[in-house]
């Protein structure tokens, strides 16, 4: 019962800063950074010690791939999923 409370009071703490802030960019997630114009599908979520992201991307230059990124012990750290992905999309944009 603990985990599955752990859970609910992660989505709820979700809700909560989306409603303070009307903006899911401040949940800090693979969004944060993607280029204008491109179209993302994700579902990420975290818990009392880890924070994920799995997401379908499609760029505004034609790119589609998917991005998963799973962590431990950074379920605080708002920034590192982003990171993650501006890594990968910059050595993607490095393969054209």
């Amino acid at each position: 019962m603990v985990i599955v409370g752990a859970e609910a009071q992660a989505v709820a703490v979700a809700w909560q800063v989306y409603a303070i802030t009307h903006s899911a960019l401040d949940l800090g997630y693979t969004g944060l950074a993607l280029p204008k114009g491109s179209k993302l599908w994700s579902k990420a979520g975290w818990t009392s010690t880890t924070r994920h992201d799995a997401a379908y991307i499609e760029t505004p230059e034609g790119g589609k791939f998917v991005l998963v990124t799973f962590t431990t012990d950074h379920a605080n750290d708002r920034e590192i999923i982003p990171t993650v992905a501006r890594i990968v999309l910059e050595g993607m944009n490095g393969l054209h």
